[in-house]
């Protein structure tokens, strides 16, 4: 309620999104401060559009990641990797995550885990997978990564996330499509929008608990069970590695051209920016 006063007092509202992305959202966030006299201004998406090449040498672990990468394109080729992230916040509990590392390694797919949560990777990761991942030459995990470079590389396919925020915007920015798991909060509306709509991303549904295993608007009702995540995630994975993850690439690159130009001279976002300074502090 606090927080629906303060917009109520407000002389308007800047939107870190793009009507690009969540076109509904922000019309209707435009009509409801329309109707209180007020003006939106969507400015996203929030981050700089020109060269990624920051972090490169942050660390040398970062560059280490690099390296991975390099190697993987010149020996598996574009788009032949997978960038699992879940981001700081929050983890998958239980077992699946493990189970999904797992089959991904079994397909021989050239993997860059992020496993930046606490202490997820010394407490959590099961002994016998951390040694599978530390042995194989095609697995690199870190606790940080240059997350632009790494989605912007051209060994780069696939985007595994939990369809955070700032994750989707960056790997939207960047032009590359995503396998999601949704966690909390805003997740599953992203992961639904990016899948169904944008079609620009896979939502893995058989990875659901509780709630979550009750029968879905879009017709279908997920198992939960080990077998059905194992069949799912399969398939994703086989899908986009093939000619329909092709398909979304190349949407997720015309996005990415739309995304860039909305910051150039006469795209929306800048011409919205300068007006909102304009309006505002004259």
């Amino acid at each position: 309620m606090k927080g629906h006063s303060f917009l109520r007092k407000s002389h308007g509202m800047i939107l870190a999104n793009s009507r690009l992305i969540e076109e509904g959202g922000v019309k209707f966030i435009e009509e409801w401060n329309s109707e209180m006299g007020k003006t939106c201004y969507p400015l996203g998406p929030c981050m700089f559009p020109g060269e990624i090449d920051f972090g490169r040498e942050e660390s040398s672990r970062g560059q280490e990641v690099i390296n991975f990468l390099d190697k993987m394109y010149e020996t598996h080729g574009k788009n032949s990797l997978l960038y699992m992230s879940f981001g700081t916040s929050a983890f998958p509990n239980g077992e699946t995550p493990w189970q999904l590392i797992n089959i991904i390694l079994d397909m021989k797919i050239p993997l860059v885990f992020a496993i930046a949560h606490g202490n997820t990777y010394e407490n959590k990761l099961p002994e016998e997978l951390r040694n599978r991942l530390e042995s194989s030459e095609l697995a690199l995990v870190a606790k940080w990564t240059p997350q632009q470079l790494v989605l912007n590389h051209p060994a780069t396919g696939i985007f595994f996330t939990h369809a955070g925020q700032g994750s989707t915007v960056e790997s939207l920015i960047l032009g590359v499509p995503m396998i999601t798991w949704p966690i909390q909060a805003d997740q599953p509306h992203s992961a639904m929008n990016l899948t169904l709509n944008l079609k620009v991303a896979y939502q893995l549904l058989e990875v659901r608990i509780n709630h979550g295993l009750k029968p879905l608007y879009r017709g279908y009702q997920p198992k939960g069970t080990k077998e059905a995540i194992d069949a799912e995630f399969r398939q994703v994975l086989k899908d986009a590695f093939g000619p329909d993850g092709d398909a979304k690439r190349k949407i997720a690159a015309d996005l990415s051209k739309k995304l860039r130009e909305t910051w150039e001279e006469g795209g929306e976002t800048l011409t919205l920016l300068r007006k909102m300074l304009q309006e505002n502090f004259p």
